[in-house]
């Protein structure tokens, strides 16, 4: 596994914070695993948009409910910088486009993701199982956190 990369999305970052249930249980493990060998986990720029988005919708929540403070929010985004490298998205975006239409996906933010893995020949791990079943079995490299060991 040395020198691997892997790609992530921005659900299956946010599945860290919920590390009590079964998906948030194999995304620790996925990070966990990522650590402890010579990986790089690439992210889209747009990644921190999405990762901000769906923070600051856990901020909102009550705590009871899977509700975050802003503190514990910050320290996963330090984390998630120190553990990731970003990639320029307008490299990404023609591919992600051949792919929502390929796809027929509403969304072009959907296959960024799809079109980092490709560019870079690593698989993508998702917190997203509809994204996943859209891939198919057309792009075997689009993988469920669902499934990691």
């Amino acid at each position: 596994m040395a020198n691997e990369k892997r790609c992530l999305d921005a659900q299956l970052a946010l599945l860290i914070s919920t590390p009590d249930s079964d998906l948030g249980e194999n995304a620790v493990r996925f990070f966990r695993d990522s650590s402890s060998v010579d990986c790089h986990l690439m992210v889209p720029q747009f990644f921190w948009v999405q990762v901000e988005s769906l923070f600051q919708r856990r901020r909102l929540m009550p705590a009871d409910e899977g509700g975050l403070d802003a503190g514990e929010i910050a320290r996963a985004i330090v984390w998630l910088r120190q553990c990731t490298q970003t990639t320029p998205d307008d490299s990404l975006f023609l591919r992600a486009r051949s792919l929502a239409q390929g796809l027929h996906r509403p969304h072009i933010y959907e296959t960024i993701y799809m079109a980092l893995a490709q560019m870079n020949a690593c698989d993508l791990w998702s917190g997203d199982e509809e994204l996943v079943k859209a891939a198919g079995g057309k792009l075997a490299f689009v993988k469920f956190i669902g499934d990691y060991y």
